[in-house]
């Protein structure tokens, strides 16, 4: 009576191990690899609001910066303006209903462990900043006025 109980009991182990053995994937698993070329103006993600400073555009991301990453201030925002910002200190919303995501005179400040060529820090309202990613370069206006 033992040795079928014994049996049974090793004939159940070994089809749970098998049923086991069939949930697993033996195919690895694929990997994505970011492409990092540079890719043109057109091709970029859009952002809701953009700030240009330092010659440079910033896309504001839906990041909140902790404030102990907040480094140094480097500027503030001068003007709201659509659809893009012209010249440093300008911040591009499209929102038709006339709310300023980022008011005039924010300011902007560098993250702590980040390049201010990858992004930097704005303040949306006292004391609460998000990050704005460098998107691309100011346009600069040729021509005659």
């Amino acid at each position: 009576m033992k040795k079928s109980l014994v049996g049974v009991l090793l004939t159940s182990i070994a089809i749970i191990f098998v049923i086991l053995a069939g949930c697993t994937s033996t195919r690895p698993e694929k990997v994505v690899k970011l492409n990092t070329v540079k890719v043109s103006t057109q091709e970029r993600p859009s952002y809701n609001t953009c700030i240009a400073w330092n010659d440079g555009i910033y896309g504001l991301a839906n990041e909140i910066v902790p404030i102990r990453s907040i480094g140094k201030e480097i500027g503030r925002t001068i003007r709201n303006i659509s659809p893009r910002p012209e010249r440093n200190g300008d911040v591009a919303s499209p929102y038709a209903d006339g709310r300023l995501v980022v008011p005039n005179g924010a300011k902007l400040c560098l993250i702590r462990g980040i390049s201010k060529n990858e992004a930097i820090a704005v303040e949306i309202s006292e004391g609460r900043f998000q990050k704005a990613i460098k998107v691309g370069m100011l346009e600069k206006k040729t021509g005659v006025n």
